[in-house]
């Protein structure tokens, strides 16, 4: 689905100004000066990294040594035998179990601390405002642009948007 959508160039670190940015974006989570940011248009450099690492490397790689573990089917595929032996695809295996087990526990750690109520509504509800809200009845600490509302002032080295990232939609 990710690539019928397109959505996968969202993914894609296109700038080299990604790094620099995402070690400035890290640098505001760990003080805990979190990045006021519309993370619903624009992932931040440090989320586009973490994605990339996510979808394009964890996963495949995932697959691969999961089918690598296994006596039958490594017998049955030399290719990915003569890569990897059980005890190497057991290695990375795990390696890659630890990577999706930090993102997880990081990405909903973030979802919580950065405003647990307007980012379930958009998550399960698809908005912004009360209506509809299914974590409660108290208003939005903002409204959304679609309904009129202003958003606070981004962080200038919070996001990147997909133009400054060269992404084209």
């Amino acid at each position: 689905m990710i690539f019928a959508t397109g959505h996968w160039q969202r993914l894609v670190p296109m700038s080299s100004d990604f790094f620099p940015s995402a070690l400035s974006v890290m640098i505001q989570y760990l003080s805990l000066d979190w990045p006021i940011d519309n993370g619903w248009v624009a992932y931040n450099s440090l989320q586009v990294i973490a994605y990339f690492i996510t979808v394009f490397i964890a996963g495949p790689l995932a697959i691969l040594t999961g089918l690598g573990m296994s006596p039958a089917l490594s017998t049955r595929f030399k290719r990915i035998s003569s890569m990897l032996s059980i005890q190497t695809a057991r290695s990375l295996h795990f390696l890659v179990m630890v990577w999706f087990i930090l993102f997880i526990v990081m990405h909903v750690t973030l979802v919580f601390t950065t405003g647990m109520r307007e980012n379930l509504n958009y998550m399960y509800a698809s908005r912004s405002d009360d209506s509809g809200s299914v974590s409660g009845s108290s208003p939005p600490r903002w409204s959304s642009s679609r309904s009129g509302g202003s958003r606070p002032p981004r962080s200038p080295c919070a996001t990147l948007s997909p133009s400054s990232a060269s992404v084209t939609r």
